[in-house]
């Protein structure tokens, strides 16, 4: 795998088209008919793999499209002083903006960890079996307190933290079995990855609309699991137990640091509670998104990592075929892979931005491949 400007590029448009899909399948009232959350699950997955993954593969194809990447190398690899390059300069403010992130996410997991403590020293023991039946392997632990306003998963713990206030059994029932469907998919897993993809792609503002769609995603699938034995009544009493509990959270500020590492039954953002109403509401749907569209779905990494698009300066035209040692002594340009050049003069070696300038037009050039030519 070879990572470069190209691949990046390349990786952040395919990105961008998967994220409009995700967002117009989900937003689309009518959609539900045809995809599922099978289908938005495998969708979201995809979308985050392609962008932990910016590289070019063994099966890539280079497409040379001058009028577009060009002007980028040309760009990138302008020279600011003595050798430090535009390309170096915004890959020193990336790498600083993600440290700095990393730290503050390194302190906010430290402080969830203390959070943690003092609600398991403040809070009553129970378990999943005190309220229902249950199997075993998934009779978590539940811990009430007062120190939180909403039912919600936290950290890795397999606790589900309960709001310490009076719920009716049923409501007690729809939490339990929506909070089991977040422990038991490892979702908490996966708030942590869009965490650190966030990280690491602070710069890229689309990435923080597609982290807000991976919650609405993460939050239709728990629905969709624990009401999946319900009738149609009993989904609409489910929806009505998630607008009750919404009216019943009135203290907002307790411990808000928690909603980006925790998975919650309850979102402050109305727009996702109304997406959850209306998925949970339709009552004509197929159970499982059609085969040939999920078979569709993965091909996507393969197609958007088939292509790359690479810079084309060119080659000077002259009659001459063998290039001397001595010509090559005098100087000459090497164009490497990812699509830039540098000059190399005996023992010095610098990049340029435009091997076709007048003062390098009529050097020779070594390709990295090996092959000479002028």
């Amino acid at each position: 795998m070879h990572f470069s400007y190209s691949s990046l590029l390349i990786t952040l448009a395919m990105t961008l088209l998967m994220f409009f899909l995700l967002d117009i399948l989900l937003k689309q009232k009518n959609k539900f008919f045809l995809f599922r959350t099978d289908f938005f699950i495998v969708l979201s997955l995809i979308i985050l793999l392609r962008l932990a993954l910016p590289f070019e593969l063994p099966f890539t194809i280079s497409l040379y499209i001058s009028s577009i990447m060009n002007p980028v190398s040309i760009f990138l690899n302008f020279e600011i002083y003595n050798g430090f390059l535009i390309s170096h300069l915004l890959g020193l403010i990336w790498f600083i903006g993600s440290l700095i992130l990393f730290i503050l996410y390194i302190q906010k997991l430290s402080l969830s960890k203390c959070i943690f403590k003092i609600i398991n020293k403040a809070s009553h023991k129970m378990h999943i079996c005190d309220f229902m039946k249950v199997d075993k392997s998934h009779n978590y632990e539940i811990w009430k307190t007062d120190l939180i306003n909403t039912p919600m998963v936290l950290g890795f713990k397999k606790v589900i933290l309960m709001p310490n206030y009076t719920l009716k059994s049923n409501e007690t029932h729809s939490i339990l079995l929506h909070e089991m469907q977040h422990i038991k998919h490892y979702d908490i897993y996966i708030k942590h990855f869009v965490n650190i993809l966030l990280i690491v792609y602070w710069w890229f503002i689309p990435i923080y609309w597609l982290s807000k769609n991976i919650d609405l995603v993460l939050e239709i699938r728990a629905d969709d699991k624990a009401t999946k034995r319900f009738s149609e009544r009993e989904k609409l009493q489910y929806a009505a137990i998630l607008i009750g509990m919404e009216r019943k959270i009135q203290d907002s500020s307790k411990h808000q640091s928690l909603s980006t590492i925790s998975n919650c039954f309850i979102r402050e953002d109305k727009d996702i509670l109304s997406y959850r109403i209306r998925f949970l509401t339709q009552t004509h749907f197929n159970k499982k998104t059609n085969i040939v569209f999920l078979c569709l779905i993965f091909l996507l990494p393969l197609l958007s990592n088939s292509i790359i698009l690479e810079a084309d300066f060119g080659n000077p035209k002259t009659e001459e075929k063998i290039i001397s040692e001595e010509n090559l002594n005098q100087g000459y340009i090497l164009c490497h892979d990812d699509g830039s050049y540098s000059f190399i003069l005996n023992d010095f070696s610098a990049k340029i931005s435009n091997p076709n300038a007048d003062e390098f037009i009529n050097l020779p050039r070594l390709y990295d491949k090996g092959d000479i030519q002028r």
